[in-house]
């Protein structure tokens, strides 16, 4: 059986190569970076360690690259799919394919620490503390859903890919494998950088917000004039210092916890240790957080008032000692859309046979907050459509 052949092991590219194979069909799941092996700081639920694997980021940190793609590097939330956005994508069906990733992703939360906890408390939210939740509610306090399992990272490799006897071995996954090119066609290949040329019944194109467009202009399948700037959600760093008495001993920096949507922006709170051995001679012990906020849309002017307003209640926090603007660009990148005037609905190619686009780069917007999530249900229903073709 000719096998579909996807480009890229990101959240898109693992949740496609599932889809595909549980439907009955081989899949060569090509990933330019480096796995499955990893290491230890991508493990760790303290997601900042993974700042140190520095093989596994691309793009000047903009965006991951190895098995798991962004899912192995970044913050692990997996925020649910908005309901506007639902509205914008046109998507009827999207409570399926939400739960069939949520089911086989899985999720969890993990305690309030400090900061969290007296957010919590100050803004009456205390009981949003608890499970997952799927639906987005009302503006407010939630728990964020994490990519983690026994205390560890869980990766879209981890979750699609790797771990899996339902598919009987139908995916062929290979890390290092830079594809030079894609020929699209009613046969359609992937030429490898090594000269290597795998057939493919079918393409699937998940390189990402940068590599998805790169790689379709250096095949000359489409001009690079139709290639737009990423889209992306202005964010800024709240960083916190609590008092010595609001810190937990021996509790292990937490990833993103709880986030507190508003109308135009988004809040998500960051509770860490800042341990000796990872702040440096002037560490003092006292525990510190950030609050990263970022528009729920690409408008970049809510963000000045937002965090004006974030620190005007963390000075209302007896466990805060100080809170202010990190001068430093904000680490969070949620690029999307590149593609957007040059595929349809689905990420097919108009007049081109045998290639589609199935991740970030082909929706016709950005998702509202944290994406991952979102592109992972919109790869799901992409790559069904295609199939049934």
């Amino acid at each position: 059986m000719t096998p579909v052949v996807v480009v890229g092991a990101g959240p898109a590219g693992c949740v496609a190569a599932a889809t595909v194979a549980e439907a009955g069909h081989d899949v060569v799941l090509l990933e330019a970076g480096p796995g499955p092996d990893r290491p230890a700081a991508l493990d760790d639920p303290n997601h900042l360690r993974s700042a140190g694997a520095v093989d596994w980021w691309a793009g000047g940190g903009a965006q991951g690259r190895g098995v798991g793609g962004g899912s192995a590097v970044n913050g692990m939330a997996l925020s649910a799919v908005d309901t506007d956005d639902v509205e914008r994508f046109g998507w009827d069906d999207v409570a399926r394919h939400e739960d069939a990733v949520r089911r086989r992703w899985g999720s969890a939360t993990v305690e309030a620490g400090p900061l969290t906890a007296a957010l919590l408390e100050l803004d009456g939210g205390a009981g949003a503390v608890g499970p997952p939740t799927i639906e987005p509610g009302p503006d407010g306090w939630r728990p964020v859903s994490l990519a983690l399992a026994a205390g560890r990272r869980r990766s879209s490799y981890d979750a699609f890919v790797a771990v899996d006897t339902e598919r009987a071995g139908r995916i062929s996954a290979r890390s290092g494998a830079v594809v030079a090119r894609v020929e699209p066609g009613p046969r359609p290949s992937v030429v490898l950088g090594s000269g290597e040329i795998v057939v493919a019944s079918f393409v699937l194109v998940a390189g990402g917000a940068v590599g998805s467009p790169d790689l379709l202009v250096d095949s000359g399948v489409i001009d690079p004039a139709l290639v737009a700037a990423p889209l992306d959600h202005p964010s800024a760093v709240v960083v916190v210092e609590l008092a010595p008495g609001a810190r937990v001993e021996g509790r292990p920096g937490a990833p993103s916890s709880h986030l507190f949507l508003a109308d135009d922006h988004q809040r998500l709170v960051l509770d860490h240790t800042c341990a000796e051995a990872d702040a440096g001679p002037d560490a003092d012990g006292r525990r510190f957080g950030a609050v990263i906020v970022s528009s729920r849309s690409t408008d970049p002017q809510p963000l000045a008032a937002a965090c004006a307003q974030v620190i005007g209640r963390l000075g209302s926090c007896d466990a805060v000692v100080g809170a202010a603007v990190d001068p430093d660009a904000s680490p969070v990148r949620h690029s999307c859309a590149t593609l957007r005037t040059v595929v349809d609905r689905h990420g097919g190619l108009p007049g081109i046979e045998g290639v589609a686009v199935i991740d970030g780069s082909a929706l016709v917007g950005l998702p509202t907050v944290n994406p991952m999530f979102t592109i992972a249900v919109a790869a799901r229903r992409s790559a069904m459509h295609h199939l049934r073709r």
